[in-house]
């Protein structure tokens, strides 16, 4: 009995080494697995989450299986799981744990499935909103965002410009900057609702700090006094922190801000460094500030002949204002001869950009097309 006794306490000791052994190991794959898989845009995930193309295989693999195998009724690990093996190219295995996650009500797994019918060939639209509406219901901020997107095209359901900016402010109000500056969009341009600039740059200015496009935009309404008092100083700002969080938008007006010292001392190489990157994004409002920028009497033969190629394409994209610039440019004589004829050609031309622009519908920021990204 002395010996028994002696010895439980060391199986104590043994036995409650190797739980705590075996709960570490879980706890460790699970937390790898959190690590290595999650998706960034999952409103339940447990960090920052990777890129679908930035999952690390096969480590990602490893650790979601023993993970889900510990905790084979998490629907966390399951959807992590499946994206690793869709990641892997194991699409049949995948998509059949994805949707064991959202009969389970994993709203990132729902929102994966409405990516999956909006990329089936032709979109089933109807079915991808379907998914949307669900995964909208149980949190998920982007599938508010693409389902508002979907109203307000009247694509995958009926245009109610209403509804979009319901789902838009729904997302905004749960911070999501995309949503936030989709909102400023809707009262900038006054689709569906009274237009309202101060609002517009009220939401832009909340994105501003983690959105490119809204800071751009909000920068050329502090460029033009909209909703905001005038202030050149704050737009160039705007369009630089625009330009350094990878906005292509904001280059062209950068470097405009450059040539002409909008808010920033004058300096020509300088804009022509940002216009010519915005020109080489086949951005037609890049194409068009360095089309301005190299057409004077004080240019060279070689900058005028570059700078008409570079607005008459900018024209032929669609770009009216480039039209404009090139009728003032014939007529006034603006570093070419005077040409009456050209002059009338290029003015008709911008009505005519204009008039079929008109019967478009507004583009926008964030278009339905978006879930045509991977599905990871």
């Amino acid at each position: 009995m002395k010996l028994k006794s002696r010895r439980l306490p060391c199986l104590l000791a043994v036995v409650t080494s190797a739980l705590i052994h075996s709960a570490s190991v879980g706890a460790s794959d699970i937390d790898e697995c959190d690590n290595l898989a999650a998706h960034p845009d999952d409103p339940e995930r447990k960090n920052a989450g990777l890129p679908f193309e930035k999952i690390p295989l096969p480590e990602a693999l490893s650790a979601c299986k023993k993970a889900m195998e510990q905790g084979p009724e998490n629907s966390r690990l399951i959807y992590q799981y499946g994206r690793t093996l869709l990641a892997s190219g194991k699409q049949a295995e995948g998509i059949a744990l994805i949707l064991s996650s959202a009969a389970k009500g994993y709203p990132q797994a729902v929102y994966t499935l409405g990516l999956v019918e909006h990329r089936k060939t032709p979109a089933n639209l109807s079915g991808a909103a379907e998914k949307y509406r669900r995964a909208a219901e149980l949190g998920h901020t982007k599938a508010m965002l693409l389902l508002g997107a979907m109203y307000l095209e009247g694509k995958g359901a009926p245009p109610d410009a209403g509804q979009a900016l319901s789902y838009f402010r729904r997302a905004a109000e749960m911070g999501d900057a995309e949503a936030q500056t989709e909102v400023g969009v809707i009262y900038l341009g006054g689709f569906g609702v009274l237009q309202n600039y101060s609002e517009a740059a009220r939401w832009f200015a909340t994105a501003s700090e983690r959105d490119p496009f809204a800071s751009y935009v909000l920068g050329l309404m502090y460029m033009n006094g909209e909703g905001v008092i005038q202030d050149i100083a704050r737009a160039f700002q705007l369009f630089r922190r625009a330009v350094e969080k990878g906005s292509d938008e904001a280059m062209g007006v950068l470097g405009t801000c450059y040539l002409y010292g909008w808010g920033v001392a004058e300096d020509r190489s300088e804009a022509l460094r940002w216009l010519r990157k915005a020109a080489e994004k086949n951005d037609r409002e890049g194409m068009r500030y360095l089309g301005n920028a190299l057409v004077g009497p004080e240019r060279s033969a070689e900058e005028v002949s570059e700078g008409l190629s570079l607005l008459t394409n900018a024209a032929e994209v669609g770009d009216p204002i480039a039209a404009d610039n090139l009728a003032s440019i014939y007529y006034y004589g603006h570093g070419v001869p005077v040409d009456k004829r050209k002059a009338a050609y290029w003015q008709d031309e911008a009505e005519q950009i204009r008039s079929v622009y008109r019967e478009k519908p507004r583009p926008l920021k964030i278009p339905p097309h978006r879930a045509v990204l991977p599905l990871g």
